[in-house]
This record gives C-alpha cells, structure tokens and sequence, in this order.
C-alpha cells in the first residue's frame, strides 16, 4: 500500500491503484506535477454558451453539463476569484445562470445540474451576440479590468453566421474557446469561433 506511508507524497488525497497510486485534489484545486495541489483562483468573468438545439439531443447535453462542472470545479468561484454564467441557447436564449449570482462552488454546481434540456433550432451567432451585449455586462455582473472567456459548447451547425460575432467578441477582448459535443460537429464551425 503505497499510501500507507507519508501518503504517496501528495499534498491532499493519495488513491491506491494496482502495483502504484496516484494523487488527487480537492474541488477548486489543480494537481501539479503529480503530488502538489494548487487553487486556481485567478480572477475571470466566465460564460458558458451551451448549445441546447435539437441536433445536441438529451445524451449530450448531460454531458456537456459534466463537462461544465467539472471545469467550474477548477476555479474558486467568488466575487474575487472566478465568476460563472451559464446561457443556454437554440433559437432562443435563456441565461441560466448570472456571473454574480454563485458565490461558491456548492452554490453552482446543484444549479449547473438542474439545468434543463429543451431544443430548437441552432443560432450561435445570435447567441454570442446575446453574450457580448447583455451577460458580458457590467449591470450583469461583469467586472472591469478582469479576462472574460467564453465558451460555446455546440456541434457546430449553426443556422446564421457566427464569424462576424465571433470576430466582434474577440475584438472586445473577449477570449473564445468552442468546444464540439456528440459525433457529428462541425470543425471548421469551431475553429471560426474560437479565440
């Protein structure tokens, strides 16, 4: 049992596997180098834009919800750290979450699990628009001086242009991240959209 002594060398959780272990953290920690753990507590504006179209289906929006939660769960959220929003969209918008609406990581994730699949049609040009102009806001939430990031979740096959809002929220400043979701994404959408 290599965590019986000294527990591995890692700083929090030491997990026995066959012949070795292997070190793991907390939420709202990162494992570096293998044994120490570090929290992530840079301060950002967030936002998640999930595609709930009816391409993404119900399978995949749960696990576009992991995926959300398990990043969230490498920040400390809070009013000084990371900030979270979640919009949700298809052919309509819906802001699940505000930026400031979570203070803790408790708070968010029962929220980011309770949201609900509904489908649609798929307008992420709109919907990053929507991002720019109202949740990216400081009436919203936003905060000055601190990096907002976005990240559309989608498959990519979108019904209206998203170069040209995309184009915009970079040049705000806005670093975009896209992320493909089921089997039939569409990259060359992706790589438009992203920073």
């Amino acid at each position: 049992d290599e965590c019986q002594s000294g527990n591995g060398n890692c700083d929090q959780t030491c997990i026995n596997t066959e012949g070795s272990y292997r070190c793991s953290c907390a939420d709202g920690y990162n494992l570096v180098n293998g044994t120490t753990c570090k929290v992530c507590r840079m301060p950002v504006d967030l936002v998640f834009l999930l595609d709930g179209s009816g391409s993404i289906g119900d399978s995949n929006f749960q696990v576009t919800k992991n995926f959300v939660a398990t990043t969230t769960s490498d920040f400390q959220i809070g009013p000084n750290n990371a900030q979270v929003g979640i919009v949700q969209y298809a052919n309509w918008l819906y802001e699940e979450v505000s930026l400031n609406q979570y203070k803790t990581l408790d708070e968010l994730l029962p929220a980011i699990y309770n949201i609900s699949y509904w489908g649609g049609g798929t307008y992420t040009g709109w919907a990053i628009d929507y991002v720019v102009n109202a949740t990216l806001t400081e009436s919203r939430g936003a905060r000055q001086d601190v990096p907002k990031v976005v990240i559309v979740v989608t498959d990519g096959q979108s019904a209206d242009d998203v170069r040209q809002p995309a184009l915009r929220a970079k040049q705000s400043g806005i670093i975009m991240v896209a992320i493909g979701v089921g089997s039939i994404y569409d990259g060359t959408e992706l790589v438009e959209i992203a920073t």
